[in-house]
């Protein structure tokens, strides 16, 4: 090899990489640090001898860091097994040398190092420490100048002559980016490089290094984790694999390869400061247009993406068809209510940790539209009521509400509120209870609206239902008055307060109750009209 004398480490790094490539008669004993020697083996683990001058001379022995195993010397034989540090290791002689360090600390009196009162031939000897190291495997040397990596070691001797050596930069390059069984795809130079080696955060400047490159094809056909501490170039990393992932196509136009980035903090889809640019803009790099190339999703829209699809949903869904006869018709109100029962499963999430009877009951309550509804008029006119109490409740809520009006129109041309129900309501009738004031204003508004076509507001239904909420509960109340009649005459003999409304009318028993879901409002988008999902 030439002897480096310009340009530093860099230069140094950058032709021991290239001479990896070519043919090399320099073994990796004489280009390593020899740092110690094997104390112990076994399949799995390896303890090595290391004296602290031998530390110092190799740069420091980082946790993490690899390790060379191999004969003292050996011609033809430029095999070696690789270790990997990880924690100290106890020799026997650690219990004789820590009383005689602890003597002469005591002798020293804090008046300066206490290794110098010791002479040198002891000091050489407690300098003397063990390594614990997992065992990697087997680098074996082939006929064409590679190398081949085994996930074991074939043998191992109690009595052996294997050295240890800290690897070189031409070593440490082979250890780290050795292609062990490679994916079978016709890619050729698709490696890129993604960073430099680094085994400690303190190590030094000088430390030896290599750098690092990983084939985008090996990523395709694996799971693969990415881990690393904070601040240490995950997300540059990443976003180099995928631009490298993105570019194979430039290679080999039939391996156009999907990727979705799932991003929570925005890192990706949004310029880097470092080098300005950010995978939302990848397709600048084969100079294609962004619109077959790229697509982002968020929920909030940004200055700098104008192009980005916001992931909200219409929480509140679309006004109900009425009536549905047919399959065709049962079908659109299934449509009308995607987003809704979307809305409800996110809702459901949220109040995961919810305890409470009010709320749990809500949470729990299952919207979707009954299959045997179809054609069934009282059905639905239960299915209208339970759903018309939901959306009152996203409302009381605080999620923003929709640009079309709530109606207590049923499926048919009368109201979901009977004038029985309104009756029942009336101050007269429910005199010996605290909440009768409440129910005649539910009375008043159900009334009137009846009057005006059945147009309503929002804060006049959580007005009614936070009031039908305390009425079918209330023992002072007409309600099973009403109840019992309305179970004698209805001709299926069903509840008016089926067991789905009631869930969903628990809801308005607190005020408090809505509060429990009211983080959704950042996803909700009530302009919506189709489900981002699709």
């Amino acid at each position: 090899m030439k002897k480096q004398t310009n340009g530093g480490m860099a230069g140094v790094v950058d032709e021991l990489i290239q001479n990896t490539t070519q043919p090399d008669t320099q073994s990796f004993r004489e280009l390593a640090k020899r740092v110690g020697t094997v104390y112990t083996i076994s399949y799995s683990t390896a303890v090595i001898a290391v004296f602290d001058h031998d530390r110092e001379q190799a740069g420091g022995l980082p946790k993490g860091g690899f390790l060379m195993a191999a004969k003292h010397s050996h011609e033809t034989d430029e095999s070696f097994i690789l270790l990997r540090i990880q924690r100290e290791a106890r020799l026997p002689s650690a219990a004789d040398n820590d009383q005689t360090r602890q003597g002469v600390i005591e002798d020293s009196g804090n008046e300066g190092p206490w290794s110098d009162r010791m002479p040198s031939w002891i000091r050489d000897k407690m300098s003397l420490h063990g390594l614990e190291c997992s065992v990697l495997g087997t680098f074996t040397p082939q006929r064409d100048g590679s190398y081949k990596f085994a996930e074991d070691i074939d043998n191992y001797y109690a009595v052996n002559e294997l050295m240890v050596w800290k690897p070189d930069p031409r070593s440490l390059h082979l250890i780290v980016n050795h292609q062990h069984r490679s994916n079978d795809i016709p890619i050729n130079d698709a490696t890129t490089k993604i960073g430099m080696t680094r085994f400690a955060a303190a190590e030094s400047d000088d430390a030896i290094k290599a750098e690092f490159h990983v084939n985008p094809t090996d990523i395709m056909k694996r799971r693969t984790a990415y881990f690393g501490m904070s601040r240490s170039g995950k997300s540059n990393g990443l976003k180099i694999v995928a631009e490298t992932i993105y570019k194979l196509r430039k290679v080999n136009p039939e391996h156009r390869i999907g990727q979705i980035i799932f991003d929570l903090s925005g890192e990706y889809a949004q310029d880097n400061f470092q080098d300005g640019k950010g995978l939302h803009r990848v397709n600048e790099i084969l100079g294609l247009s962004r619109k077959s190339e790229v697509a982002t999703y968020g929920l909030m829209p940004v200055p700098w993406d104008s192009s980005r699809k916001i992931m909200k949903l219409n929480f509140f869904g679309d006004p109900i068809p009425r009536p549905w006869m047919t399959v065709q018709e049962s079908e659109a109100v299934t449509r009308a209510l995607d987003q809704l029962l979307a809305g409800k499963e996110i809702i459901k999430e949220t109040m995961s940790n919810e305890t409470a009877r009010y709320t749990t009951s809500f949470r729990d309550v299952d919207l979707a539209v009954e299959p045997a509804a179809m054609g069934d008029l009282s059905a639905q006119t239960r299915y209208y009521r339970t759903v018309l109490a939901y959306r009152t409740a996203l409302a009381a809520a605080g999620l923003e509400v929709p640009n079309w009006k709530p109606s207590i129109r049923g499926p048919g041309k009368w109201s979901l509120f009977s004038k029985d129900l309104i009756n029942a309501l009336r101050h007269t009738q429910n005199s010996n209870s605290a909440n009768a004031t409440d129910y005649e204003q539910a009375a008043i508004i159900l009334e009137d609206s009846g009057n005006n076509q059945f147009n309503i507001t929002w804060d006049q239904l959580i007005t009614v239902f936070t009031s039908l909420a305390k009425f079918v509960d209330d023992k002072k109340s007409q309600f099973d008055t009403f109840e019992q009649k309305y179970i004698a005459t209805s001709s299926n003999h069903e509840a008016w307060a089926d067991p789905r409304f009631r869930a969903v009318l628990r809801i308005f028993e607190s005020r408090n109750g809505p509060r429990a879901f009211q983080v959704v409002q950042e996803q909700h988008d009530p302009n919506n009209t189709t489900d981002f999902a699709e």
